[in-house]
């Protein structure tokens, strides 16, 4: 088992492709940062880390380093997640944490702690979730429609809310970015019903899937089903346009939204974690 390290994305999907499309929708978040990566002026791209796991030619797991300094990294063979956490340790990039499949993510974690010499602390723990065909919602007012430069303020409150509750860290610049990106590409959408009171965004997977994203309902909200209906409505908007399925996380411990999803016709594919890096607390002098 080797690790194989790949001087550019391009030349990463090149290689890896194959063994990413074999599990697509696991997959989907790797293969999504990889190709953003290729997206970005050679310039501009600040160093970046893309692996591949191999045995005999053949490519069995990959590894790509997200924002901020997030390794993301696919379901991993045992014997590799070993050689993996020395290379990443060795490449000299700063890792503040890692997300993949749950067993493979914890592996890593211990493994990267012991040789880096940082504390590994667990994160969310993540259902993955697909959906193929979407089930309708009754008896919940409202009506989906396409955030407009009008509902910047909101969003970015929303938002900031958002990544509160879910732990993610965002500034208020990254914050009024993503918020503007997604308004400037069309694909964050609101629930109205005289006024918005929830959102869901996507982005497009490569190969035709979708990921939904930033499904939030203000507090005062809570309660009515806005979230569930604008998740099915943002859903079957996705498959009717040709979409093969949709996917999204959501915290294993939040009861309300794992009712939401699997209401609306997703089904668990998988149980992801995220763990986070950091320097050992220094002992107090003797």
């Amino acid at each position: 088992m080797k690790v194989v390290r790949h001087e550019s994305a391009e030349r990463f999907l090149g290689r890896a492709q194959q063994f990413l499309e074999g599990a697509a929708v696991r997959n989907g978040v790797l293969s999504g940062i990889a190709h953003s990566w290729t997206e970005r002026a050679a310039a501009r791209r600040p160093k970046g880390y893309f692996a591949t796991i191999e045995e005999n030619e053949r490519v069995r797991g990959a590894s790509v380093l997200g924002l901020p300094h997030m390794l993301v990294v696919s379901d991993l063979p045992r014997a590799g997640v070993a050689p993996l956490a020395r290379d990443v340790a060795a490449s000299g990039i700063q890792v503040r944490g890692v997300h993949g499949p749950a067993e493979s993510a914890r592996g890593f974690a211990h493994a990267y702690a012991a040789g880096a010499r940082v504390h590994a602390e667990a994160g969310p723990k993540l259902y993955l979730y697909e959906c193929v065909e979407a089930k309708p919602v009754a008896g919940v007012p409202g009506r989906l429609r396409q955030a407009r430069k009008e509902d910047r303020a909101r969003l970015i409150a929303w938002y900031r809310s958002f990544a509160a509750e879910a732990g993610i860290e965002a500034t208020a610049e990254d914050t009024a970015a993503l918020v503007d990106r997604r308004i400037a590409r069309r694909n964050i959408f609101l629930w109205e019903v005289e006024e918005v009171v929830a959102m869901a965004g996507f982005v497009t997977r490569p190969r035709g899937g979708a990921s939904l994203s930033m499904v939030y309902t203000p507090p005062p909200r809570r309660g009515r089903g806005y979230a569930t209906a604008c998740v099915a409505a943002l859903t079957a908007k996705l498959l009717d346009s040709g979409r093969e399925d949709c996917c999204l996380f959501a915290d294993r411990d939040n009861a309300a939204s794992n009712a939401i999803y699997a209401k609306v016709g997703y089904t668990c594919v998988g149980e992801f974690e995220e763990w986070k890096f950091s320097l050992p607390p220094t002992p107090p002098p003797a």
